[in-house]
């Protein structure tokens, strides 16, 4: 699958919520955000929770596989989450993903997978479901 190669950013802790996904910087390992305090957040993996400032994680790049963790469908060249009414249908070119729902183009801003959970958060209402299984 081809993998967005965007340089991750540095990941601001206003940028987040709970429930979001990011990575352990030093293992890779992925987790969720359950807690947050003016200096730490707290992050759920598989089998336990870790204690850390933010710049000891960084963002997970949105590419294909991210997409189909999330329960997209692809539907020609374009990834669809139904997570209202009206679908989001993301697509990729050159590693690039462009958004856009109903017919409104919601443009190539969004990156990483917190910030397409914080989009669909704003305009559905709704949680993406995510599996890393």
């Amino acid at each position: 699958m081809k993998q967005n190669n965007i340089k991750p950013q540095e990941l601001r802790a206003t940028d987040l919520r709970i429930g979001n996904y990011i990575k352990d910087t030093d293992t890779n390992r992925v987790g969720q955000v359950v807690w947050f305090s003016k200096k730490k957040i707290g992050v759920k993996l598989e089998h336990s929770t870790i204690w850390q400032t933010v710049d000891e994680y960084s963002p997970i790049p949105l590419s294909e596989e991210v997409l189909l963790k999330c329960g997209a469908v692809l539907h020609g060249i374009e990834y669809i989450i139904k997570a209202s009414a009206l679908p989001v249908k993301i697509r990729f070119h050159s590693g690039i993903a462009y958004c856009e729902m109903g017919n409104v183009y919601l443009g190539d801003r969004i990156k990483y997978l917190h910030e397409l959970q914080n989009l669909i958060y704003i305009l559905c209402g709704k949680e993406i479901e995510v599996s890393w299984t």
